[in-house]
């Protein structure tokens, strides 16, 4: 009892027990799936053999539907060469009449098909009808049974150059008739209507056991003959577009090609047969379902000795101390906090370091300013401060009459400023001096309150002063240095100048901003392979840091030390990002490094430059020993494009590059997007099928690569603007 609740609180058991469900779960979903899958093919292959039985049934009663129905045309063509017919168009006694009426009873009884024919002579207003008592008039003929009339109008029909099969329908009666070729300038009108019971006994001898009714069904949806009632409940079919329909679970309605004027032949089936035979093909499957299921009780030891022990194993050599109160998932999560938590502390190092560095660099300027004494001047600590409300400007001062007492203002300005804020001395002249000032007073507008120290001094002392913006960073020291500068330019028009209102009238010169975009494009360059963009880039950056703003002085070495080591650590991240092992640039990489610290850009310029071209040399090399051309990529689709499974994903991973590279490589190197590329050559590929095979068109969709026909179907007719069918159809015929 006690091993028992040891083993109930024990988490190792939990995760156990989890995992052994979660497999036996994902097993039975699988089982109960294939179950039902299995079902649902074996019903379909059944119904799609009844389908193609049944349909080459149908399209024999259309044959023999079609032949009979052309047997009328010889009977036409008899009657409207006939003498007496001829003659009696020039006569108009009643005699004629009743000759041309015999002559055209005979011809409907040498055809069991004919019911009735109607003849009208224009000239002679003369209407003849066989059986049917008809009327013609105001352009129409009127066919009567008993009180009932139907109207039928010929203009449609005339001059069409081919034998026409028309449904009439008036409110009690239905008419059939077979309106051959009549030239609107014959003076004449003949047309047939069709024996509905020869129609009918026609479709009742092609019923057989899996067809319940057949029927003719006019271009409207019109049941125009059926022997055995409506083909469904609400009397309407589902479409007249051949195929096969289901109606409910035991009939299904198939429609046969198009006959005359787009009529067609329906049959109703039953699924009766198909179900019992489905019946007893499942219950074979039985066996084969619990041999499965045993495999499955196999598969989940596997499946726990894959996963289950390894995660046991990795917990043991991760979490230092394992604890028996918590799941492996939660030590692990708790041992990978940790490692976050160390790797975090990691890059604040690293950043606080390269702070130190740029720090240092701008110390090591200011302290070898000319004339100044170390101790004269005050901590720059306060520059690299993380405050977001730190704001430091550039000042530069000059007396109208030398000399200019430097180290007197600046102890001045820090005096004034907050505890925490700082004024340093740039430079000193004999006439002029340039200050650091930093400030984070809790003032919305900082500008204005260090405006105001500044004009007070002037306005005591007699001094010109140009005050540049603002910014947070130390790395826009030297943008500040050449606004504060600039300003100055209108010391002519006030004595206290602030760069931010006299900007707008101030000639536009080349900025020295730091180039935090450039950099970041150059980062991008590297990251699609970009080697030309990446150079020009690079080529912009050297340029930025010989400008007529960065000579001259001593500030902007600090400008480009920092601007060259930051464009150094962007060219070897991408390469440890593109897997190039740093052994075989390590050494280039430390000799330049070593240049951009420890000398003045003037001093090793040429050395630097040189060594950044040898670096993005070898990136380019090494890149192109992996690189994929467009050989290889169309390569890998041809292969695998019928594969459902294909996508830019699956390609991206037998290229072993990322998606979003591959898809960008796939664009620059075929000329279009990847779906449309692979669209193209699956949709050649059903066209060859579909002109060249009898393959069914369900098995053409998972031949290239749809297991969907439905979306096949769909996607085929938007590009081609046929269905599949009607393509196979007009390149056979064609």
């Amino acid at each position: 009892m006690g091993r028992l609740k040891k083993i109930i609180h024990n988490h190792t058991y939990h995760t156990l027990m989890r995992y052994f469900l979660s497999y036996f779960t994902i097993i039975s979903i699988f089982l109960l799936c294939f179950f039902l899958l299995v079902r649902n093919q074996l019903t379909t292959l059944y119904f799609n053999e009844l389908s193609r039985q049944i349909d080459h049934q149908l399209e024999n009663a259309a044959e023999q539907f079609s032949n009979s129905l052309s047997s009328v045309n010889p009977v036409n063509n008899s009657l409207i060469s006939n003498t007496t017919l001829i003659l009696s168009r020039h006569e108009s006694s009643a005699w004629s009449k009743y000759l041309v009426y015999q002559e055209m009873g005979k011809y409907a009884k040498s055809n069991s098909l004919i019911n009735c024919i109607i003849y009208y002579d224009k000239s002679r207003d003369m209407l003849l009808s066989t059986r049917q008592h008809a009327e013609y008039r105001e352009g129409a003929f009127f066919i009567y049974n008993g009180a009932d009339c139907t109207a039928f109008y010929p203009d449609e029909y005339m001059d069409i150059p081919y034998n026409q099969l028309i449904f009439l329908s008036g409110t009690a009666s239905e008419y059939l008739v077979y309106f051959p070729y009549n030239a609107s300038d014959a003076g004449y009108v003949v047309f047939y209507i069709i024996d509905s019971r020869e129609i009918q006994n026609m479709l009742k001898s092609s019923v057989s056991g899996e067809i319940v009714s057949m029927a003719l069904v006019s271009s409207g949806g019109q049941i125009a003959a059926c022997p055995f009632g409506p083909l469904s409940q609400s009397g309407a079919l589902p479409s007249p577009e051949k195929g096969i329909y289901r109606l409910d679970s035991q009939t299904s309605l198939l429609i046969s090609s198009e006959l005359y004027n787009s009529f067609h032949l329906a049959a109703l089936i039953s699924n009766e047969l198909l179900l019992k035979q489905v019946d007893t093909a499942f219950r074979r499957t039985y066996l084969f379902l619990i041999f499965l299921g045993i495999l499955g009780i196999f598969l989940i030891v596997l499946a726990m000795k894959s996963t289950f022990v390894p995660l046991h194993n990795l917990t043991k050599k991760i979490v230092k101390n394992p604890d028996p109160s918590m799941e492996y998932l939660e030590q692990l999560e708790h041992a990978f906090n940790e490692s976050m938590e160390e790797s975090q502390q990691l890059q604040d190092k690293i950043t606080r370091y390269k702070s130190s560095m740029q720090k240092s660099i701008l110390d090591s300027i200011v302290n070898n300013n000319r004339g100044a004494k170390p101790e004269d001047f005050c901590s720059i600590d306060s520059l690299f401060t993380a405050e977001l409300d730190k704001h430091i400007f550039v000042l530069y001062m000059k007396a109208l009459k030398p000399p200019f007492p430097a180290q007197d203002i600046g102890q001045y300005f820090s005096q004034s400023l907050p505890k925490d804020d700082s004024c340093i001395v740039l430079e000193s002249g004999s006439g002029s001096a340039t200050f650091l000032l930093s400030y984070s007073g809790m003032e919305q507008n900082k500008e204005e309150v260090i405006h105001m120290l500044i004009s007070s001094i002037c306005e005591e002392k007699g001094y010109l002063a140009a005050l540049s913006n603002s910014s947070s960073s130390p790395l826009d020291i030297p943008f500040l240095y050449e606004n504060a500068m600039q300003a100055s330019c209108c010391w002519d028009r006030q004595p206290v100048v602030s760069y931010q209102t006299v900007a707008p009238a101030l000639p536009r010169k080349a900025s020295v901003s730091y180039p935090y975009r450039k950099l970041d494009d150059l980062a991008r360059s590297f990251q699609y392979y970009d080697f030309c963009g990446a150079r020009q880039i690079v080529r912009e950056l050297f340029y930025q840091i010989e400008s007529p703003f960065l000579t001259g002085n001593s500030l902007p070495n600090f400008f480009s030390h920092c601007l060259l080591i930051d464009m150094l650590t962007v060219i070897i991240n991408s390469m440890t990002q593109a897997n190039i092992k740093f052994k075989t640039y390590s050494s280039l990489y430390f000799e330049t490094l070593y240049f951009c610290r420890s000398f003045p850009y003037e001093d090793k310029k040429r050395e630097i430059s040189e060594n950044v071209e040898k670096l993005l040399l070898l990136f380019e090399e090494e890149y192109e020993n992996k690189s994929i051309n467009s050989a290889r990529i169309q390569h890998l689709v041809k292969q695998h494009y019928t594969s459902p499974d294909f996508s830019i994903s699956y390609l991206a991973d037998l290229s072993h590059v990322s998606i979003a590279y591959m898809s960008y490589l796939f664009k620059k190197e075929i000329g279009e997007n990847f779906l449309d590329y692979v669209w193209t050559m699956r949709l050649e590929k059903a066209k060859e099928l579909l002109l060249t095979t009898d393959i069914l068109i369900d098995d053409i969709s998972t031949a290239i690569g749809y297991l969907n026909p439905s979306s096949f179907r769909r996607k085929f007719k938007q590009s081609v603007g046929l269905t599949p069918s009607q393509y196979r159809s007009r390149g056979t015929s064609g």
